[in-house]
C-alpha cells in the first residue's frame, strides 16, 4: 500500500494538470493605419503660404511657365536617374507613400502584447505560443520570429537571423531615402542651369523688347521651382521616411529582445524590465502586478 501511495503521489507531481495554467491571450487593439496627418498638413500649409503669397501680390498666372517646368522638374527625374537602377527608383517612388501613409505601433500595446507571449511561452511552450498566434493579426515580422522560436533555433541563431532580415529592410528604406535626398540635391542645381539658360536667352535678344520678359519669367521662375522642390517636398519627405523606419527598427528591436528572452526560457518579469527600459517613461507599462 505504501509503494502504491508512493506511486500515486509520484504521478500527480508529473501529471499536467499541477502545471501553471497557460495565461489567456486577450484581443488588442490592431496596428492603425491611415495618412500621416503631419505631412499633410506640412505640404498642405506650405503650398498653401506660398500661393497666398503669390495671389497677394497678382500676376499668378506668370508663375506657370512650361519651359521652366521641363528645365527643373523633368530635368530632376531624369538626372536623379543617372545614378540609380529601375529598381531603387521604383524603391524611392514606393516611399513616397509610406512617408504619406503610415502604420502608427502603440509602444504600450507592443510591450503589453509581447509581455503576454513571454508569459504564455514561460508557462507552456514556442510551439504552443506558435499555435496560438497563428491565426491571429499580429506583425508578420513578429510572427516569423515566433515561428524560428518554435523550430528551436538557438537564441544567437535567431537574433542574428532576426537583425539581418531587419538590416536588410533598413538598407532597402535607405535607398528609396537616397534618391529623394538626391533629387533634392539636382532640383536648385537644375534651377540654377534654367536660370542660366533663361540670362542667355534674354542677353541674345536685347534687340527685341518682347522677348526679355518671357526670358526673365524663365530664368527666376526655374530658381523658384528648384527651390521649391528641393527644400519644400523632396528632402522633408526624405527625412520622414528615415524617420519611419527608425520608428519600426525601435519596434523590432523589441521583437528581437522578447523573442530572445523567451528562447532562452528567462522569466517574463526580467522582460519587462529590459523592454521598459527602451521606451520613454510616458510609453512604459507596469504589466506584472
Amino acid at each position: 500500500m505504501a509503494v502504491q501511495a508512493q506511486t500515486t503521489t509520484q504521478m500527480d507531481a508529473s501529471s499536467p494538470a499541477t502545471k501553471a495554467p497557460r495565461p489567456a491571450l486577450t484581443e488588442l487593439a490592431p496596428e492603425t493605419g491611415g495618412l500621416d496627418s503631419a505631412t499633410i498638413l506640412g505640404l498642405i500649409g506650405s503650398v498653401a503660404m506660398i500661393y497666398l503669397a503669390i495671389f497677394l501680390g497678382g500676376a499668378e498666372r506668370s508663375f506657370l511657365q512650361l519651359p521652366a517646368f521641363l528645365i527643373v522638374i523633368v530635368g530632376t527625374c531624369f538626372v536623379t536617374a543617372i545614378s540609380f537602377s529601375f529598381e531603387e527608383l521604383g524603391d524611392g517612388l514606393g516611399a513616397l507613400g509610406s512617408s504619406l501613409w503610415n502604420k502608427r505601433r502603440n509602444p504600450r500595446n507592443v510591450l503589453r502584447q509581447l509581455l503576454q507571449f513571454s508569459d504564455y511561452c514561460h508557462k507552456s511552450s514556442a510551439l504552443s505560443l506558435l499555435q496560438a498566434v497563428e491565426k491571429r493579426a499580429i506583425d508578420p515580422f513578429l510572427k516569423h520570429s515566433i515561428t524560428l522560436l518554435a523550430d528551436g533555433l538557438p537564441p544567437k541563431e535567431i537574433q542574428r537571423l532576426l537583425e539581418e532580415e531587419t538590416d536588410t529592410e533598413k538598407q532597402r528604406k535607405q535607398r528609396a531615402s537616397a534618391v529623394l535626398k538626391k533629387a533634392a540635391e539636382v532640383a536648385p542645381a537644375m534651377g540654377l542651369i534654367g536660370t542660366l539658360v533663361g540670362l542667355i536667352q534674354m542677353l541674345s535678344s536685347l534687340d527685341n523688347p518682347e522677348a526679355i520678359g518671357p526670358a526673365m519669367a524663365v530664368a527666376l521662375l526655374t530658381t523658384f521651382y528648384g527651390a521649391f522642390m528641393g527644400s519644400v517636398v523632396l528632402s522633408p519627405l526624405a527625412a520622414k521616411i528615415d524617420r519611419n523606419m527608425d520608428e519600426v527598427c525601435q519596434i523590432r528591436d523589441l521583437y528581437i529582445d522578447a523573442v530572445n528572452s523567451m528562447a532562452k526560457r528567462e522569466n517574463p518579469r526580467k522582460l519587462e524590465t529590459v523592454l521598459n527600459s527602451k521606451l520613454r517613461p510616458s510609453k512604459r507599462l507596469k504589466y506584472f502586478k
